[in-house]
């Protein structure tokens, strides 16, 4: 909807907002299996349907957001989406028109669901107390388990765009949210 996105970017401009920094939920805009950056097994990549009335939107869609509201704005840090389901969390960190990086992240454990007969899915991001970095697991509460990753963490530098995994020793076991 432009409208939409014409009030978002006029917003996201008002001098009052130029020091906060902005975390964007959509709904569809990134399409699992598509980056480099996936933290997905490649058996768990088939999901590459459209499921909206225009197929065509999966692929224009997001690059439309894209490129007229996320990668305007320097205030935009990080952008969460989901509907295209995935195994794990995928990741991509872009380079906006200004030169600033935006991390983007696809969170939808439909996919985990669809494989594991139903978990309870919840996304958990955790920040280091400085705001830097973040990392994430999924959670099933059916199981009160972390299920993703499993037995380390992925670690984002939210200022350079690079991601870390880390394994964590057998002994000591995986400490949630733990940066």
């Amino acid at each position: 909807d432009t409208n939409m996105v014409a009030t978002i970017n006029n917003f996201l401009a008002l001098p009052e907002n130029a020091d906060y920094k902005v975390l964007m939920n959509t709904h569809l805009y990134l399409t699992a299996g598509k980056y480099a950056d996936s933290f997905v097994p490649a058996w768990a990549t088939t999901n590459k349907y459209a499921t909206t009335s225009n197929p065509q939107f999966l692929e224009d869609g997001g690059q439309y957001l894209w490129d007229e509201m996320f990668s305007k704005h320097e205030n935009i840090e990080m952008v969460l989406c989901g509907h295209s389901a995935s195994y794990g969390i995928e990741y991509i960190s872009r380079t906006g028109k200004n030169g600033k990086k935006i991390n983007e992240f696809l969170i939808d454990p439909q996919g985990m669901d669809k494989v594991e007969d139903g978990l309870g899915m919840v996304a958990m991001f955790y920040f280091s107390d400085n705001g830097s970095k973040i990392s994430f697991e999924y959670i099933s509460i059916d199981r009160s388990e972390v299920l993703f990753p499993k037995n380390g963490k992925y670690v984002v530098d939210l200022e350079s765009g690079e991601c870390n995994y880390t394994k964590a020793p057998a002994a000591a076991g995986y400490k949630n949210g733990q940066l």
